[in-house]
């Protein structure tokens, strides 16, 4: 199902998700025909389908919850907490991760509490929160058991880092994270902010003047194959790819090119409706992009970013410049 969005898979996928779900018609359980349900809205969350992903799993956290199958229920509030992470409602997303720390706690399960506590750092970066964030990093470290988790935790925690100024850490962790996703799938939704901070890191640090061209290219090249991999599978990612590759297209001396790519990007997130990604894409074309075009492109970031609350990647963009 996580293959749904690829043109050769789609109508195989489709396929199979329409004799599972005819199978299960036939089955009396609830929580099963609800299992189903939810795994239906990964599909639709890969595609970039909020609303119907939305609607599927509140239904079936609901109907889990009336049978007590608690750690179901936690799945599904974790997707529908990345649900509201990709559409930039980053405080609705830091809601539900917290709900689900405290529910993964109450049974002792450290899996989703590994998920739990990476999505909170994650929304919490979104919305500019420096100390929280790194704090949790730290005390989250000794959970991390399978590897998507340690996936996840090494971009997540690269980015927490560089927000603090603690390069050192920061870099080593970005290696880790880079070294990891060259070598193994990412086939799930939920690594994407991973991949997406793991990028962000050494854009900052070279635009901040802690790391040179020489060194930062090679680790955007590496991010770029990985993410155009990635970005194949789950359309909702190809903005975000956009993002990272327009960087890279940039520190190489190809503006041009940059700009078209971030202009690119910008449609693909204006179709998925993300805000946020709307918003920083904006803003990359506001301090790089053609002369005539930043004001328009600098207005248009800062209704965006304010929407969902990051308004200090402005505050950041004002300074630096």
């Amino acid at each position: 199902l996580n293959s749904a969005a690829v043109p050769g898979f789609r109508r195989v996928s489709e396929y199979y998700l329409h004799r599972t779900k005819v199978t299960t018609a036939f089955v009396k359980s609830p929580t099963t025909r609800a299992w189903v349900e939810q795994i239906e809205a990964v599909f639709h969350m890969g595609r970039g389908e909020w609303e119907t992903a939305h609607s599927k799993t509140t239904h079936s956290v609901a109907v889990h919850e009336r049978y007590g199958h608690r750690r179901m229920v936690e799945e599904g509030i974790l997707i529908q907490a990345y649900n509201h992470f990709f559409t930039g409602d980053f405080s609705k997303s830091a809601d539900l991760f917290s709900q689900m720390e405290t529910r993964a706690e109450a049974r002792g399960d450290r899996q989703s509490l590994s998920w739990a506590k990476q999505g909170i750092v994650r929304a919490l970066l979104r919305l500019g929160e420096v100390e929280r964030p790194r704090t949790i990093v730290e005390s989250s470290r000794s959970l991390i058991r399978d590897q998507l988790s340690i996936i996840d935790s090494h971009g997540t925690s690269a980015y927490a880092w560089a927000r603090a100024g603690s390069w050192t850490q920061a870099f080593a962790e970005a290696e880790a994270g880079l070294a990891v996703v060259s070598q193994s799938p990412q086939p799930t939704f939920t690594v994407a902010p991973a991949l997406s901070f793991l990028a962000e890191t050494y854009i900052d640090a070279y635009e901040q003047g802690t790391i040179s061209l020489s060194r930062v290219l090679p680790k955007l090249r590496k991010h770029s194959w990985t993410m155009r991999q990635y970005a194949w599978i789950f359309p909702f990612a190809r903005a975000q790819a956009a993002f990272a590759q327009g960087f890279l297209l940039l520190f190489s001396g190809k503006p041009n090119d940059a700009f078209l790519r971030w202009s690119n990007g910008l449609r693909l997130a204006r179709e998925g409706r993300m805000p946020f990604e709307q918003g920083r894409l904006h803003l990359a074309l506001a301090l790089h992009g053609p002369q005539t075009e930043r004001e328009s492109h600098q207005s248009a970031a800062e209704q965006l970013l304010t929407s969902c609350k990051a308004e200090w990647l402005l505050r950041r963009a004002t300074r630096s410049s």
